[in-house]
């Protein structure tokens, strides 16, 4: 089955990203990768329909500073928080 809905993996670990992007899209959905978060809000306009699965520690920006950051432009997406320690 195909979604129309990006999953966005926002984390600063390649092998991070590089697995789960592999994994969703095993599953049929879109995925796009970004290694922080200001990457990530570049990219993403007002209207970005789909989820965010964001790292909790970043060195740009943690997690929570990603998603208080989404609200200002207006960026209304579902975040799942993220960490490996």
């Amino acid at each position: 089955m195909k979604y129309q809905a990006k999953v966005f993996v926002v984390d600063d670990d390649k092998a991070v990203r590089d697995a789960l992007a592999m994994q969703l899209e095993a599953a049929g959905y879109a995925v796009a990768t970004f290694a922080g978060a200001g990457e990530f809000l570049d990219a993403c306009v007002p209207g970005t329909w789909g989820c965010v699965i964001v790292d909790v520690d970043m060195p740009d920006k943690d997690g929570l500073a990603l998603q208080q950051e989404m609200i200002r432009p207006g960026l209304q997406m579902p975040v799942i928080f993220l960490t490996v320690k």
